[in-house]
């Protein structure tokens, strides 16, 4: 049975370097960007691993990422303007060890992924994890602490947090509002005269209501003058409105590899009706990339479309031309077609067209039967109850980018779980904003209550997350997610796992502590992460988190341990309270 679903009430971051780099006259840069103001924040000429706007898992890229020059050695960075440290942040993943440096020209720099800072920055962040005592910190130093001049060396580059490769991620962002600005609008000299480079086209046959009936992929044909065309040059569509998406990256260099377009432009008859670009947007609005992109591909295929189309609940501020949301209408008494032209541009001028005819043909293409219960729609909040109201999903207005034909279900209670399992949807279908989940359990012992979380699992993965839960008056247990998928009450009463991978008894010829440091669940949602303290003879001994491999580690480089034998202590909590505790003596 259909159900239109409208809900009322809401469910209850001391050395000069060199001059500033000049200019690269082939740059497109708006008159608002200054161009002879930021310098290159490493020693050596710019080769990107990364550009800023490329097609991320839920997130676009919001930076330039800068190669080293020689592998394997941390070259020193540099502040690309002066200013003041305005932020020092240490994270087990994201940016890793980061600092922001705000600018009196109204912008921000951000260097991320440092190996180490410079020894003065050092020295306080370490000051600050002592006080706080814990390893992740994220402060916001007065205007006279840390001033900087342009060219003075602020750390090392490195591979911190969630980086798998040594390299500097490399931010401008606008003091005022936070937006994330495209670096290479700044004037920086990145030698590019490589086009873009196209790899497919998917179409989109929709309906009368632009709505997709079904799809269908097309190879391209590279011309002689590097621009491309489809096989017969015509494409017949059994639909009265069609839409397209590409596959494209760019190049900088042959040192750089793959990186993300600048822009891409669809014409229909020489008449621009959609056009994308890359040159600012919000950290609020970048999950909106799950809409600009293809995300069943994303997630089938591992694989990126650009859409050259809009989808309603798509509010990307990187839109600037949108007629029809970048949908054509097709007409039998259109003989001759449409000509449609999608160009991918790079910032630097660099730019390749793919030109084909679309026409109407008949009969129409049948849209394949849905299976569903429940249609959610877009622009308004949806709730959908389960056995009764056994399991509660709110999702606030705005949660989905079109309206879903969402199939929802229970089956019954499994071996471990202490509700049935509910089933909601798809894990292939995007979800923009958290939503809430409220399950009743069944046959949970009392002893047992605070160690119950919400389960979530996925189609095609076999492990189980957790998104924690707190109980609520009602009896419900609670939590957030934003991922289709299958939902259960479990309990958790098994401890996380600290295995020692540099430690034994005499330590005067190794290097540092190290372990690793594992829970049974991985996190998702609303649950904390791990929780962990390391005491060296009764007092807090910082120890770094490299979330990447779940290392948690103390170099001897500190300084901090003295010669001697020491006793060592480590607890590592989940989410469920459940606390693992290691204690060992050592000599160093």
């Amino acid at each position: 049975m259909k159900h239109f679903i409208t809900l009322f009430c809401l469910f209850s971051v001391f050395t000069s370097f060199t001059d500033p780099i000049p200019q690269s006259s082939s740059q497109t840069i708006p008159p608002q960007y200054p161009t002879d103001y930021f310098q290159n924040p490493v020693g050596h000429a710019l080769v990107l691993s990364g550009t800023f706007g490329e097609l991320r898992a839920n997130h676009f890229h919001s930076g330039i990422d800068i190669k080293p020059k020689t592998k394997g050695i941390n070259e020193p960075i540099y502040a690309a303007a002066e200013g003041y440290i305005s932020r020092i942040r240490i994270q087990e993943g994201g940016y890793g060890q980061s600092i922001c440096i705000a600018h009196p020209n109204g912008y921000t720099t951000l260097y991320a992924h440092l190996d180490k800072f410079s020894p003065e920055i050092q020295a306080y962040a370490r000051q600050k994890q002592a006080e706080q005592q814990q390893f992740e910190i994220d402060i916001t130093p007065q205007s006279n602490e840390f001033p900087m001049r342009k060219g003075q060396q602020i750390g090392y580059m490195g591979n911190r947090g969630h980086s798998f490769g040594q390299h500097l991620h490399f931010e401008i962002r606008d003091t005022r509002t936070e937006y994330a600005i495209n670096p290479l609008l700044f004037g920086f000299n990145v030698t590019d005269n490589i086009k873009p480079n196209l790899f497919g086209l998917k179409v989109y046959l929709l309906d009368e209501k632009q709505e997709i009936v079904t799809t269908q992929y097309v190879n391209l044909i590279r011309k002689a003058d590097g621009n491309y065309g489809i096989p017969g040059d015509t494409l017949a569509i059994a639909a009265p409105n069609v839409a397209f998406a590409v596959r494209a990256t760019d190049e900088n260099s042959r040192e750089s590899g793959e990186n993300g377009i600048y822009s891409l432009e669809l014409k229909c008859d020489e008449i621009p009706v959609y056009q994308f670009k890359v040159e600012k947007f919000s950290f609020d609005e970048t999950r909106y990339i799950n809409a600009h992109l293809d995300y069943l591909e994303q997630q089938r295929r591992k694989i990126f479309y650009h859409r050259a189309f809009k989808l309603p609940g798509d509010n990307l501020s990187m839109y600037d031309i949108v007629q029809s949301n970048g949908v054509t209408p097709l007409s039998i008494n259109d003989v001759l077609g449409k000509k449609m032209t999608l160009t991918a541009g790079d910032i630097h001028k660099n730019a390749v067209d793919l030109t084909f005819v679309v026409k109407y043909k008949e009969p129409l293409a049948v849209s394949e039967a849905k299976s569903y219960n429940y249609i959610l729609q877009y622009d308004k909040e949806n709730i959908v109850k389960l056995d009764g109201d056994a399991a509660i999903f709110y999702f606030p207005i705005n949660s989905f980018y079109e309206n879903l034909y969402a199939r929802f279900f229970t089956s019954n209670t499994e071996n471990g779980q202490y509700s049935p399992t509910f089933h909601t949807h798809d894990t292939y279908t995007p979800i923009q904003s958290s939503f809430d989940i409220a399950l009743k359990a069944v046959n949970l012992p009392e002893n047992l209550r605070s160690k119950a979380f919400i389960a979530y699992c996925q189609r095609d993965d076999s492990r189980t997350y957790t998104c924690g839960g707190t109980w609520a008056a009602d009896g419900t247990l609670r939590a957030k997610n934003r991922n289709f998928g299958n939902y259960s009450i479990q309990i958790d009463v098994q401890k996380p796992t600290i295995i020692p991978v540099s430690f034994q008894a005499d330590m005067r010829k190794l290097s540092r502590l190290a372990f690793k440091i594992r829970d049974n669940h991985e996190v998702m949602g609303s649950a904390r992460p791990l929780r962990y303290r390391a005491e060296l003879d009764g007092e807090w001994l910082m120890m770094e988190l490299d979330g990447k491999y779940d290392l948690l580690f103390h170099n001897f480089s500190e300084g901090k341990i003295t010669e001697g034998v020491h006793k060592l202590r480590i607890s590592v909590t989940d989410d469920r309270e459940n606390e693992a505790i290691f204690e060992g003596t050592f000599k160093k």
